[in-house]
């Protein structure tokens, strides 16, 4: 099983687990899957490939007319929880070595 199956399986176990559709999530329902994210695995680990593998889906969910989302709820839980926001930072910090790099 690849990352992208290993995690869209613990993306759906855990929201079918909240009796809610997996491409409904709030951003409650994210932030309790990242606090089992950071306790489980590293900061790196819970950011790539699991935060990556979803926030991708809710950004194509975002910009594609037969599934169209008004927010994506990662990053309304990045900007409100702990467990999101750490994740969020390691994402942010991964980012700012590649603008770095750039110049």
């Amino acid at each position: 099983m690849d990352d992208t199956e290993r995690v869209e399986r613990r993306w759906k176990s855990h929201m079918e687990s909240r009796d809610r559709h997996h491409a409904l999530a709030t951003p409650t329902d994210v932030e309790q899957w990242c606090s089992w994210l950071v306790t489980e695995f590293s900061i790196g680990h819970a950011y790539h490939p699991y935060w990556c593998r979803v926030e991708e889906f809710y950004d194509y969910l975002y910009w594609h007319t037969d599934h169209s989302h008004v927010y994506n709820p990662f990053l309304m839980a990045a900007a409100e929880y702990p467990a999101a926001g750490r994740i969020w930072e390691e994402k942010t910090s991964s980012l700012k070595w590649v603008a770095e790099d750039e110049w």
